[in-house]
This record gives structure tokens, C-alpha cells and sequence, in this order.
């Protein structure tokens, strides 16, 4: 077993660390964003998620626009899986040696792909994922 990458402590702390960076943020976004409404959705994985949606012509295409942009983020988290795992074989491939350095590099990507998912909901739906509701 010397030498094998324990990954369950890598996936914990990244897991930890994406929390944290999302706990709480719709009042922060309601502040920065006022020209948006926050409305929220049950997730696949349990708990809600919460959304800034530009406002639509009444409250109802503004609902039905958020509900939309919910099941593509949904979706796309979903896909995430297999993703992740050519991640952690490309990094792994690459030669990183140090549990700090794979970590660094996992966490990179991860964040590089969840930028890109929340922004390509925003740009088709007008309405931006932030994080547990």
C-alpha cells in the first residue's frame, strides 16, 4: 500500500472547499445583483439550489426560465462523473507526485469546469447557478 494515493482525505477536502466557497450566497448576490431575482430548486443530490435570474416579463416566465436553467445545471452536474475521472487519469498521467500538487491540479480543472457549466447556464438561460439555497 506505500505509494498509493489515498483519495477518499482529497476528494473530502475538495468537497469542503467548494462548500465553503458557496455557503450562504444569495444575499450577497441579491446585493451585488438587484436587477436579479433568486429563486431556488430541489437538487437531484438532496438540499437546494439557488439561482440569480435576470427578471423576464412577469413572474411566471421569469419561474419557468429559472426551472430550465435548474435542469441543464442538473444535468450538467450529473455529467460531472465521468469527467472527473479523466481529470484525476490526466493528472495522473502528467507525473504529479505530491498529494498537495495532484490536489492543486484536480481542484484546478474542477473549478475550470464548474465555471464554465455555470456560465454556459447563464448565457442560455439568463439565469446564474450560486450555490446551496
Amino acid at each position: 500500500m506505500s505509494g498509493m494515493i489515498q483519495w477518499k482525505p482529497i476528494v473530502g477536502v475538495m468537497m469542503l472547499g467548494a462548500v465553503a466557497a458557496c455557503t450562504n450566497p444569495t444575499g450577497q448576490v441579491q446585493s451585488a445583483m438587484p436587477d436579479r431575482e433568486i429563486l431556488s430548486f430541489s437538487s437531484q443530490s438532496g438540499g437546494k439550489l439557488a439561482y440569480a435570474c435576470s427578471k423576464g416579463a412577469d413572474e411566471r416566465e421569469t419561474r419557468a426560465r429559472a426551472q430550465k436553467a435548474h435542469q441543464a445545471y442538473e444535468h450538467e452536474i450529473a455529467s460531472y462523473g465521468p469527467v472527473f475521472a479523466k481529470t484525476l487519469i490526466s493528472v495522473l498521467k502528467a507525473g504529479v507526485s505530491s498529494g498537495g500538487s495532484l490536489e492543486a491540479s484536480v481542484n484546478r480543472k474542477s473549478d475550470e469546469w464548474a465555471r464554465s457549466a455555470a456560465l454556459t447556464v447563464e448565457r442560455q438561460y439568463r439565469c446564474l447557478p450560486i450555490g446551496p439555497a
